[in-house]
């Protein structure tokens, strides 16, 4: 967390910055700089009080909080770990997380006995699966993340909260054409028409984050149906299958993910075709997709 608030440093790294010491010193010269006091959340891991990732380990932890306490121009405003398995309903991953809790608050509750800081931090550790299956006692913050988008960390959350998607893509027919039996479609010729078919091209493909792996397996939706991807995704366009689809026009929309009268596609399903998770589908897309935000406040969840 303290490198976050940093920003990157290239051609350091962030384990080089803690390893060397070298980052609290640097935001104490930020702080002199600023003529103020930076606030700052340190984040600790460890066997049972996070993930083994960034930060403090747990044991190194309350020498390290004493140590950038005493540094001029900081004060210590938060105390974090992250959860490694919240969204498992296993009865073991609850007895993990449970270990992970009274870890954190163990180091918290002697990081304040011996920093003799007036200030009392704000404690986080709940991630989104934390918010909705658990209950943290003494933690002041917790850390949405996937759920901002409308999405559920695991599936077997679905009965505990009603989610409702923020997020949608959607493109758009540029060029519709049909096909006699025997043509193939894309590289490779992966798929060959074994009857005429309307073939839609979509300006749309891996470059900007469309997962090759959707060739020949992925459905999007078109005039409230679906319609199947055929061939390979190319680098700039995506054919897909509109024969049956009544009426389909080019400069129709198409809905990669959200929803389309009464049908929806969402990133969990994608997700499931590609054998990943929708946090994957939702962080792919690149900087050539415009992104529009928008009110919806007004206007029905899901559809924008």
């Amino acid at each position: 967390m303290l490198a976050k608030l940093n920003g990157l440093a290239p051609p350091l790294s962030v384990a080089r910055l803690v390893e060397h010491d070298y980052l609290p010193k640097r935001l104490v010269d930020q702080g002199y700089s600023l003529d103020g006091e930076l606030r700052v959340h340190s984040q600790s891991y460890g066997t049972l009080a996070g993930m083994s990732r960034a930060g403090v380990p747990a044991a190194a932890a309350l020498e390290f909080i004493t140590t950038v306490a005493g540094l001029p121009g900081l004060q210590i405003g938060g105390l974090l770990s992250h959860l490694a398995i919240a969204d498992s309903c296993r009865e073991w991953a609850r007895r993990y997380t449970g270990k992970q809790f009274q870890t954190f608050i163990g180091i918290t509750d002697a990081i304040a006995g011996n920093t003799g800081h007036d200030n009392t931090p704000e404690l986080h550790l709940a991630n989104s699966a934390g918010i909705i299956r658990y209950d943290f006692p003494g933690c002041t913050m917790a850390r949405a993340g996937i759920a901002l988008y409308g999405a559920y960390p695991d599936v077997d959350l679905y009965p505990k909260i009603d989610l409702q998607p923020v997020m949608s893509v959607k493109t758009g027919i540029v060029l519709l054409k049909t096909l006699p039996p025997g043509q193939s479609v894309s590289y490779g010729c992966t798929y060959t028409a074994h009857e005429k078919i309307k073939v839609a091209l979509l300006p749309i493909g891996y470059a900007d984050g469309l997962n090759r792996a959707l060739s020949g397996r992925g459905e999007f939706l078109v005039r409230g149906q679906r319609a199947s991807v055929i061939g390979r995704v190319c680098m700039d366009w995506t054919m897909i299958e509109v024969t049956d689809i009544n009426a389909v026009a080019v400069g129709d929309e198409v809905v990669i993910i959200g929803r389309q009268g009464d049908v929806t596609i969402t990133a969990d399903d994608m997700a499931a075709t590609l054998g990943t998770i929708s946090y994957e589908i939702f962080c792919s897309w690149s900087a050539r997709i415009r992104r529009e935000y928008l009110n919806t406040h007004d206007s029905n969840p899901g559809i924008n």
